[in-house]
């Protein structure tokens, strides 16, 4: 009996030992300079980031973290009991370990129907050590308890002397209920503890987070348990991938899981607990007994291959039962009949779902609306949606994606007018076909109009001014995802990526400035910082003068430039702080330090000496404010102004047509891309090379490594050709 697809969150078909094994392949992420800590140590620094904790714990089970929080927190207050929901994962599933290993004793609260409230726990009467909040409570279908109740939960237990702590195994999934962070959800706690496995879709293990006093207290008793495994990378790695690739998508598993629940409450036989899902999780319960589900069950594998359940829960009525079901993570849909936006069909070398097929025949006009139309519906948009819009998108998105949104919204609402569609609200089968239509567009010379990410960009834009106008996103249905999905499917040609700028390429490239006039000085600082930084040409376009800093290494005692970045492409508020560190080169000619301190000069109207000799040392820095890199006419006349983004990349273009090079093959991304392989040439890890360019996915870096050398671990190397 061949499983194809699982419901269950457990599912085994995407834990088989082989394709554990071809995703630890596929991922890139060990290297042959890997030490056997170092996942783990990004690992747990990653979720303490993600928690807001100041230190986090590996573990190899959950059960082990968190009765080891339990210990910490009943040898911190001398107290042996602690409290939590009647169905407490702690009580029901780990065979009271808590008891048996550590004397502890649990104190249920609450009916074991309901979620856990303050009346609740008024009732205890005996001094607790710590209260245990499951999120979600998962043996009553996943429920939350509202945001604002869980706040004066916590605050009553620590008011009364006791620790605050998560069950957070499918933390991941809760968050998707709340209008909050992780960090601002574990905020509440005093300890969290997350699995790996569960909803990242990992093998096994589990991290606890707290302060560093709690957490070192916890890593003494993680090793009296045997929990300080050596060898737990491959845990950390499983983790890793699914804190980069499952993460992400919690949001679209809560709206599938809800999108099933609707559909399983409007055929009126079952019904689901709850009705509307908070997370990715809910109970389907059913008027049938837990044999003649188990029944039913087997005939839906033998049918379809699809898995609904791991197993049935009894109820007190002989002839009821439920089951635990989600959000399906195999990318179809459960719909009662069949049929649907589950049957494909293929039109001009793109899959798609059958309704899109069908509609897509009846479209008349092209998605590349003429000027005159866009002008009328540009006008009417600024009128009344710009504001909205914005408002929704300026604490979230740059300028750019702003602007970008707007363009595609236009383009969406100009085709509407012509095929007599309505844009706002729009019908989701309406938004499948226009990104289909969009998909099949070609120009001039045959290739495709619109990329793979340009039709999910517009996608996005058309989600964004709904969610700007209070109304529900038609890019969540099946119909879209799937849409894009066998777009992207159709798309095999790899992205068109610029260039590297590699050393001798950057030395040629500085080798064209002009012998005289301020850009010489500029552009020479704008090359070695956009390098040397592995700057985004925004990034670059945007630094002014009192971002920088000239400091000293304190190993070196050289000179160096601290440069602090705004906001940027993966830090849009600019919370984090981004910070750029370049040293002093090697050479004259390639000195950032040197490089920035001619400019100032330049700037102060003195004439730096290029005399090949180094000038930094003893560089104090400038005074002066403004835009590092202001336009400067043809005439040699500095503006106030700093250049735009583009400007950097026809700048990169313009010195690589004088350096006899193909123009169409650099751009702004080059300097960035640049940074990267050359690093992965001089034999830096991707850790290094990460930290500098501020990447958050490996698999980006990876790209950079193999285009470096891409004979380094590769079994041709031993062929003996």
């Amino acid at each position: 009996m061949e499983i194809r697809r699982s419901l269950s969150l457990h599912a085994s078909p995407r834990r088989s030992p082989f394709e554990m094994v071809r995703r630890l392949q596929e991922s890139g992420r060990i290297r042959p300079d890997t030490a056997p800590e170092d996942p783990v140590r990004e690992l747990e620094e990653r979720v303490a980031g993600l928690l807001g904790k100041p230190k986090a714990l590996f573990f190899p089970s959950g059960t082990m973290a968190q009765q080891t929080a339990l210990r910490v927190h009943a040898e911190r207050t001398g107290r042996h009991a602690f409290a939590g929901h009647p169905q407490s994962h702690l009580q029901v599933w780990e065979n009271q370990g808590y008891s048996a290993v550590h004397g502890l004793r649990f104190h249920p609260v609450g009916d074991r129907n309901e979620l856990l409230t303050l009346g609740d726990l008024g009732a205890v009467g005996e001094p607790l050590a710590a209260v245990v909040w499951e999120l979600p409570q998962r043996d009553i279908g996943g429920q939350l308890p509202d945001f604002a109740d869980l706040q004066a939960q916590t605050q009553w237990a620590r008011g009364r002397g006791a620790a605050a702590h998560c069950d957070g195994a499918r933390l991941w999934e809760a968050q998707t209920g709340y209008d909050a962070s992780l960090a601002e959800i574990a905020a509440l706690f005093d300890t969290v503890y997350v699995s790996l496995y569960k909803g990242l879709e990992g093998t096994r293990g589990a991290v606890l987070a707290g302060d560093a006093e709690t957490v070192g207290h916890a890593a003494v008793w993680r090793r009296r348990l045997g929990g300080a495994v050596v060898d737990a990378w491959p845990l950390a790695v499983f983790a890793l991938m699914g804190l980069d690739e499952v993460l992400p998508r919690m949001a679209e598993f809560r709206d599938h899981a809800r999108a099933l629940a609707a559909a399983i409450n409007a055929d009126g036989f079952a019904h689901t607990v709850p009705q509307v899902p908070s997370t990715p999780m809910f109970h389907v319960h059913l008027p049938m007994s837990p044999r003649d589900a188990q029944r039913a069950a087997d005939s839906v594998v033998q049918e379809t291959g699809t898995k609904l359940f791991l197993y049935t829960r009894s109820n007190p009525d002989p002839g009821r039962c439920s089951f635990e079901g989600g959000g399906d993570r195999g990318g179809g849909a459960l719909a009662a009949g069949g049929g649907g936006v589950d049957q494909r069909a293929t039109i001009a070398g793109v899959s798609l779902p059958e309704p899109v097929q069908s509609a897509l025949v009846r479209v008349s006009h092209s998605v590349l609306v003429d000027a005159q139309a866009l002008a009328a519906v540009r006008a009417r948009f600024d009128d009344e949606q710009a504001a909205s819009l914005a408002t929704y998108l300026r604490a979230a998105q740059s300028t750019n994606t702003v602007r970008a949104y707007r363009s595609d919204w236009i383009g969406w609402a100009g085709w509407c007018a012509a095929e007599g569609r309505q844009a706002l609200p729009a019908d989701p089968l309406d938004v499948a076909v226009y990104l289909a239509a969009a998909a099949d567009t070609v120009k001039p010379d045959g290739s495709a109009a619109f990329g793979a990410s340009t039709l999910e960009r517009k996608s996005a834009a058309i989600s964004a001014v709904h969610a700007a106008n209070g109304l529900p996103s038609p890019t969540r249905s099946d119909v879209v995802r799937l849409t894009l999905r066998g777009i992207r499917r159709s798309r095999k040609a790899q992205p068109r990526r610029k260039r590297p700028v590699l050393l001798d390429t950057l030395e040629a490239l500085l080798a064209e400035r002009p012998q005289e006039g301020p850009a010489r000085a500029r552009d020479a600082v704008l090359l070695l910082v956009g390098f040397a930084g592995a700057l985004r040409r925004s990034e670059l376009a945007a630094i002014e003068f009192e971002d920088v800093t000239v400091d000293v290494d304190p190993r070196t005692h050289e000179p160096l430039l601290l440069i602090a970045l705004g906001t940027t492409k993966t830090d849009q508020t600019g919370r984090h702080q981004q910070t750029v560190v370049l040293p002093r080169g090697s050479r004259r000619p390639t000195c950032p330090v040197c490089a920035f301190a001619d400019w100032a000069d330049v700037l102060d109207g003195r004439e730096p000496v290029e005399s090949g000799l180094h000038r930094c040392h003893g560089y104090q820095g400038t005074g002066r404010t403004g835009a590092v890199f202001p336009v400067i006419n043809r005439h040699g006349g500095i503006g106030s102004k700093a250049m735009s983004g583009r400007a950097v990349a026809e700048l990169v273009k313009r010195y690589a047509v004088r350096a006899g090079l193909d123009p169409e093959l650099f751009g702004g991304h080059s300097l960035r891309a640049g940074f990267a392989t050359q690093a992965a040439l001089g034999g830096a890890s991707d850790r290094e090379i990460m930290r500098q360019g501020r990447w958050t996915n490996p698999r980006m870096v990876h790209r950079y490594i193999r285009t470096a050398n891409p004979l380094e671990d590769n079994a041709v190397t031993r062929l003996g050709l």
